[in-house]
């Protein structure tokens, strides 16, 4: 004689409840007592899905002549605040009064010709996978990196030159 129960639990487990049965259904039917979170449950229209990143923003001239003062402020090692400062002004205003550099920057268009490399104010490559830059940037950054290796391994050889003057003794004049 068989009987319909369920099956007996192993002892020491305690007896699993039921699921409820809730009729007929196929599982696609949202459960009524269930209510989505604010924003949940409602799909976004394809339309309205963004579609890669946003539009590159391109620097200014001024942007790019701020930033390049200020990376080769970094590299010249001033000694006082002054100097950086009288460096900077100087660097701003170009050599030709007429032809700021901003200004040209800006009337060649150099910040829309590096958005079209993908260098802007809303993307800057590098702060990522360096790898990911351009081939030309890679260049021109390794370039610069060696200038300004060379230029302190020079600026050291003339300071070690100036203190090897500076701490041999002058030649005694003869007494005959």
């Amino acid at each position: 004689m068989e009987t319909n129960l369920p099956p007996h639990p192993e002892p020491g487990l305690p007896p699993q409840p039921h699921p409820p049965e809730t009729g007929a259904s196929s599982g696609n039917e949202p459960d009524p007592a269930f209510t989505p979170l604010e924003g949940e449950g409602v799909e976004t229209p394809f339309e309205e899905i963004p579609v890669g990143l946003p539009p590159i923003e391109p620097f200014s001239g001024e942007e790019i002549v701020n930033g390049t003062a200020m990376m080769l402020a970094l590299g010249l090692r001033f000694q006082t605040p002054q100097e950086a400062q009288v460096f900077a002004n100087a660097f701003k205003l170009g050599i030709v009064p007429m032809l700021p550099p901003a200004a040209v920057l800006d009337a060649l268009q150099v910040g829309q010709a590096l958005a079209g490399y993908g260098i802007g104010r809303n993307r800057i490559p590098g702060l990522g996978n360096l790898a990911e830059l351009p081939d030309w940037l890679r260049l021109v950054l390794g370039g610069l990196v060696l200038a300004m290796s060379a230029y302190g391994g020079i600026n050291a050889a003339k300071a070690a030159r100036v203190d090897l003057a500076g701490s041999t003794p002058d030649p005694a004049p003869d007494a005959n």
